[in-house]
């Protein structure tokens, strides 16, 4: 069987990292504070992708690191340090379009996986085929090719990861300097205005028009399409979107790339295309140029507004996604017998931490009984954590801290998330 698809999903905060794994999301990426072509996001700090990448790792999604403004020369050397942390905790890659700075990371961090950026504009087999040879393994093609052309990228064996879902560019991926030119706002360093939002007009003329803002890109009707043709990671565009945009559209693509996988009949829901048509989308959508060229009706021409996004959607989303805390469900099994170590056992699939604590005592009054050890040891608060399963063996009328219990809890609550994340580490 091949290998299924990627759903790759924008994060722009922890809320929107909490969201897209609650939704579905196989990878996410993100940027910090540096090297990211989204200088007004709300980026992360250092510490803080160590913690998204420890919480994504959790769950088994993988979290890949934009670094793909153009770097100065004396941005160089401060790289390494930026990245090494994020590499010992098995960053799964970085996206990059500068040819400097994979050059670089290559050198220094030969075992970081580097993907070409869409800012590389790659277009051509040529082009996959001199990336490989520098250490590439996966490129995102300019948004300007046809399928028929990203499908001839996949035969020089290069992953592949398009965009599927999000704005579109004007100009051609990462080679506009409009922005620069009008303002000083260099698109390059990750501070595009976006002057192409903007209406422009004849001189002397009152009216006035959208002639270079281009129609949000909405594929969900291709699904099937995109997967056959090889694409190895579907990729939805919108760090700087607010976390239930993220969360919404990842639940939807999520539910019919599972459709198509089941070989059921591949219909799309009416509410479904709704949903999507009111989550941060310009009023005008297209499947951009996956088949068509170019062309005017590809252009918003009369307004590049986002349609609204009715709250009762907003809340629902946030209820369902971005407001809870993505759950592993998990065993535990305790041994609570007068005279003996207390033992206590949490179990994730294959992997299991035990911990043992204080003698048992005999209780002069009030014994603890199984539902209270059930309760007590059950209470995992905001972790990323619940008990599905609790066996207890419990013999004699015995007495434990109450304080001691809930330390035994945490600290087995600790270790096994510890080697849970360790279990990744070691299969990266």
């Amino acid at each position: 069987m091949k290998k299924k698809v990627e759903l790759l999903a924008p994060v722009g905060s922890f809320e929107g990292l909490i969201g897209v794994i609650n939704a579905g999301a196989d990878a996410v990426y993100l940027a910090g504070n540096k090297y990211g072509a989204r200088a007004y996001a709300q980026n992360f700090d250092d510490n803080e992708i160590l913690e998204a990448i420890k919480i994504a790792h959790l769950f088994r999604v993988k979290v890949y690191l934009t670094v793909n403004t153009l770097l100065k020369q004396s941005e160089i050397s401060d790289l390494f340090d930026f990245l090494a942390p994020l590499v010992k905790v098995s960053l799964d890659g970085v996206i990059v379009q500068d040819l400097g700075v994979i050059n670089y990371i290559r050198k220094e961090f030969p075992n970081l996986s580097v993907h070409g950026s869409t800012q590389l504009s790659v277009c051509t087999k040529e082009a996959c085929s001199l990336l490989m040879n520098n250490g590439v393994t996966r490129v995102v093609p300019a948004r300007e090719l046809s399928l028929d052309e990203i499908i001839r990228l996949k035969e020089t064996g290069i992953e592949i990861e398009s965009f599927i879902h999000g704005a579109m560019c004007y100009s051609y991926s990462g080679k506009c300097l409009f922005s620069s030119l009008l303002g000083g706002r260099s698109g390059n360093r990750g501070r595009c205005a976006q002057p192409c939002r903007l209406p422009y007009g004849i001189k002397g003329d009152k009216e006035s028009f959208y002639p270079l803002s281009m129609k949000d890109m909405c594929t969900l009707g291709m699904v099937p399409e995109l997967i056959e043709a090889g694409i190895d990671s579907f990729k939805i565009e919108g760090r700087m979107k607010r976390p239930e945009y993220a969360a919404g559209v990842t639940a939807i693509y999520r539910k019919y790339i599972d459709l198509f996988y089941s070989n059921k009949e591949f219909v799309i829901e009416n509410e479904d295309w709704a949903t999507l048509t009111k989550l941060y989308i310009r009023s005008q959508k297209s499947e951009g140029y996956y088949k068509k060229h170019n062309g005017k009706d590809m252009i918003t021409l009369d307004s590049p507004a986002y349609c609204e996004t009715p709250e009762e959607l907003i809340n629902s989303i946030n209820e369902k996604y971005v407001n809870n805390s993505p759950k592993l469900k998990i065993k535990a099994l305790c041994r609570f017998v007068v005279g003996e170590n207390i033992c206590l056992s949490y179990q994730y699939k294959e992997y299991i931490v035990k911990a043992t604590g204080d003698i048992v005592q005999q209780a002069s009054k009030s014994p603890v009984t199984k539902d209270q050890l059930v309760k007590r040891l059950s209470k995992l608060g905001d972790t990323f954590f619940e008990i599905e399963d609790f066996k207890v063996e419990i013999n004699g009328d015995g007495f434990y801290p109450v304080g001691a219990l809930n330390e035994l809890r945490r600290d087995l609550i600790t270790k096994l998330m510890e080697e849970l994340i360790s279990g990744y580490e070691s299969s990266c």
